[in-house]
């Protein structure tokens, strides 16, 4: 039960994170894109205008994904930290932490 719940936890914070980085380096791509069709000079696009668009919607996607995958992995480390001393406290019948035993013991019931 535990492996199939951090499981689903870990791919809704990938489904997320990739939707939010999609809409970056979309964005990104966009105003890149439109940017060049804007010129001062009035000219169509170019070609390299559009493979700076795709070069820099694609830095704006990875570089979010990543961030965010990193955030989200210490997120989860705390969780499983706080939750390793929550056992170890309710082994011993020691409270280190009030707030940490108010949350999960209200989360067990």
């Amino acid at each position: 039960m535990g492996q199939t719940t951090a499981r689903m936890v870990r791919a809704i914070f990938l489904a997320g994170i990739g939707v939010i980085s999609a809409i970056a380096g979309s964005v990104v791509f966009y105003v890149v894109l439109t940017d060049g069709a804007h010129s001062q000079y009035g000219s169509p696009l170019a070609a390299a205008d559009v493979a700076y668009a795709w070069i820099a919607g694609g830095i704006a996607f990875v570089l979010p994904f990543y961030l965010l995958r990193l955030v989200a992995n210490l997120w989860q480390s705390a969780v499983s930290v706080m939750w390793v001393c929550y056992l170890i406290d309710l082994e011993t019948g020691a409270c280190h932490n009030p707030w940490v035993h108010r949350i999960f013991g209200s989360a067990l019931g």
